[in-house]
């Protein structure tokens, strides 16, 4: 469908460069771009196509990966598959929809302001168009209105995930290695966490620390943060290639569901697991809002599809293979947070055997069990910057042309904070996702 799609379509066409200016050469000496727009960027302050993959891959792989081998489990692996391949049909086509609409927008923009439409004017440029501004010039204010509050609280509700992850990953950590009576720190108990105690204590110090960390990263553009990006995209691979070898290997020693307390039922076609799948599927796919703050820096705009199609294709096979493998290795005692299920990863036996861990297991134990906390280090601005851009367009146009640095920031940091307050009280990702996966399918 995509290629089809990309054969009618004349600002798609790589293999005449002259008709295509999606992927030719970038020119914006002339832009011209009226009001609500965000300023250009400098060049300078730009980034390649490797910089490219690796931002497009973080906003990709969030906190939805982590909640996938739950809802693979809560509806079997038949029912996965099928669901999976729908939505990522959907957002495939949505993401190429999105380069088309900037490459065309920019001409649209020209055209208008010159009382004549260019189409050699068509072509994605250094100038910045975040997604609410895509609306509006299409779908004038009616459009913009209504993509400014699906996509407002969609982002507010990944960035509560995000802190969520991050919060009760941290706390696990901490007790595991740091307190030495025994206990443990599991937000996803049955029953919860016990109110003023020393790991609800922890949990809302993780919290608000999470919360100062991410403040100080979004003073920076993300062009400016490209090695941080490089960096964490290699950690994700790395990760998932230990848990998929750890999965497999204990499938082949002990098989299926070995760790869980009751039977597997993975394979079975589940209806009562839908819910938890479609919410868990939508949140884990969507990235399609964020390629516009993604590609704008990119230098070779040429490349901007097929980089963004091999990222978005290569984090959806990892997803696949994550989801299955975990709910069939860990069976109904498949944790919400998937991570969570290496905190008692010896080596031994299979993966989880009784006994002191190996060394090289402890290693591993804690690449897995530390990745989301990394994860969200690096996706919360990126998210914060995109829904950041989209409230700007709430505010008074003075407000902006006055102090457009400080207006961007604060913006930022207001979509900081209320995340870190909303996990204070619920921070279980399946009660999150049942909220934030209805209004990722509208912006879909």
């Amino acid at each position: 469908l995509i290629a089809k799609f990309s054969e009618h379509s004349h600002y798609m066409d790589s293999s005449n460069p002259e008709r295509d200016p999606l992927l030719g050469t970038i020119n914006d000496a002339d832009i011209d771009i009226s009001k609500p727009f965000t300023p250009s960027k400098d060049k300078e302050s730009s980034y390649g196509n490797i910089s490219t993959f690796s931002v497009v891959v973080n906003c990709i792989i969030g906190t939805g990966v982590f909640a996938l081998p739950y809802a693979t489990f809560s509806a079997g692996v038949p029912l996965t598959l099928i669901t999976f391949s729908i939505c990522s049909l959907f957002i495939l086509v949505a993401a190429v929809w999105v380069l088309e609409i900037l490459a065309r927008t920019e001409g649209y923009v020209k055209g208008t302001s010159r009382g004549r439409m260019d189409r050699a004017a068509n072509e994605i440029t250094f100038k910045k168009y975040d997604f609410t501004s895509l609306s509006e010039v299409f779908a004038k204010l009616a459009g913009k209105i209504s993509t400014q509050i699906v996509m407002t609280v969609y982002c507010l509700g990944c960035l509560w995930a995000y802190v969520a992850v991050f919060a009760s990953t941290l706390s696990m950590v901490i007790f595991k290695f740091f307190v030495k009576d025994g206990t443990q720190c599991d937000v996803y108990a049955p029953g919860g966490l016990v109110l003023w105690s020393p790991c609800h204590l922890t949990y809302l110090g993780c919290i608000f620390g999470f919360g100062l960390v991410v403040m100080v990263l979004e003073i920076f553009d993300i062009a400016k943060l490209y090695w941080l990006h490089n960096f964490f995209t290699a950690y994700r691979f790395v990760a998932f290639i230990i848990m998929l070898i750890t999965c497999i290997v204990s499938l082949c020693v002990k098989g299926p569901a070995a760790w869980g307390p009751a039977p597997s039922s993975a394979m079975d076609f589940k209806w009562a697991g839908f819910a938890t799948l479609f919410t868990s599927s939508a949140v884990a796919l969507n990235v399609h809002y964020n390629l516009p703050d993604a590609i704008q820096p990119m230098r070779q705009k040429r490349y901007a599809r097929g980089v963004t199609l091999s990222a978005m294709l290569l984090s959806l096979v990892f997803f696949v293979a994550i989801g299955i493998t975990c709910a069939l290795t860990f069976g109904s005692n498949t944790k919400g947070l998937v991570t969570l299920n290496w905190e008692s990863y010896t080596g031994l036996d299979g993966g989880w055997g009784k006994g002191e861990p190996q060394w090289w297991a402890t290693v591993l134990q804690l690449v897995i069990v530390l990745f989301p906390m990394f994860n969200m280090l690096s996706i919360f601005p990126l998210i914060a910057t995109t829904v950041g851009s989209n409230v700007e367009q709430f505010l008074p146009k003075r407000w902006i042309e006055a102090r457009p640095r400080t207006v961007s920031v604060l913006c930022r940091w207001g979509n900081t904070i209320l995340p870190v307050v909303l996990t204070v009280f619920v921070g279980r990702l399946e009660v999150i996702f049942q909220f934030t996966g209805l209004f990722a399918y509208v912006l879909e």
